[in-house]
């Protein structure tokens, strides 16, 4: 994997609530910006058999994303909360 520099990232003030953030492909490089807050998610690893010689994190592929849906509802009311103001 080449390494790679993003030249600015910081994309949002850390006073407001986010307004972009960074996509990237399947491979786990930045290709682009996007607007809006990103959702929480995480990654659930599947390892691999031992037979293949792959690592654990190897394979983005091999990996299952799961939507953290705690967080998101927090995200949520706090925005009402914010715009109540």
């Amino acid at each position: 994997m080449p390494p790679f520099t993003i030249e600015n990232p910081i994309l949002n003030s850390p006073f407001l609530e986010p307004s972009h953030h960074y996509t990237f492909d399947n491979d786990g490089f930045p290709n682009g910006i996007a607007e809006g807050r990103r959702a929480s998610s995480y990654w659930i690893p599947i390892a691999q058999p031992r037979k293949t010689g792959k690592t654990l994190f190897s394979d983005l592929k091999e990996e299952t994303k799961q939507e953290n849906p705690t967080i998101n509802a927090i995200r949520v009311k706090v925005a009402k909360w914010r715009d109540a103001k």
